[in-house]
């Protein structure tokens, strides 16, 4: 479930469908831990309806890029096809995809080894996901990960750092 540690932080664990309630018992035990919970506790309007002013504070960590902070082609893309959550990535995370394996298969000799290779190896200058390459599994690095906070009841993003992928496992 979580842990304390001596900054007075917690860390959730996984999805936790009673988090309003472990955040708001955080908060009456612990009223000035810092409250760091995983993507599981998304949405954070329901942490909040479940903890009230407890979430106050909390930060919700969730891999992804947000809406937000994509490029100009992905905000126009998501004006045409809508706006979607960091993780989940919708049109933009799927257009970036599609010019990624795209230019692949231009700079390949046409086999699909080559088009594997050029995918794993070529760095991407994305104008919708902004610049990164993919690690021997595959795998975005360096990776963005959100912070959120909430503050007075509301979802905020707080940063967007960028991880290496070997961090993530």
């Amino acid at each position: 479930m979580g842990r304390e540690y001596g900054g007075g932080g917690l860390l959730g664990g996984k999805a936790c469908k009673p988090g309003g309630e472990l955040v708001k018992g955080t908060r009456a035990r612990v009223p000035t831990a810092r409250i760091i919970a995983p993507d599981g506790f998304l949405p954070v309007d329901a942490i909040v309806k479940a903890a009230g002013r407890a979430g106050d504070g909390m930060y919700v960590i969730e891999p992804g890029l947000p809406p937000s902070k994509f490029g100009a082609l992905g905000q126009e893309l998501q004006r045409k096809f809508g706006k979607t959550e960091a993780e989940r990535g919708g049109a933009p995370v799927a257009a970036q995809a599609v010019e990624v394996l795209l230019d692949a298969i231009a700079r390949s000799d046409g086999t699909r080894s080559s088009v594997t290779s050029h995918i794993l190896t070529d760095p991407v200058h994305g104008r919708i996901l902004g610049n990164f390459s993919f690690d021997q599994n595959g795998d975005m690095t360096p990776s963005p990960v959100t912070i959120h906070r909430v503050k007075h009841g509301r979802q905020t993003t707080d940063r967007v750092v960028r991880v290496s992928s070997g961090l993530l496992r």
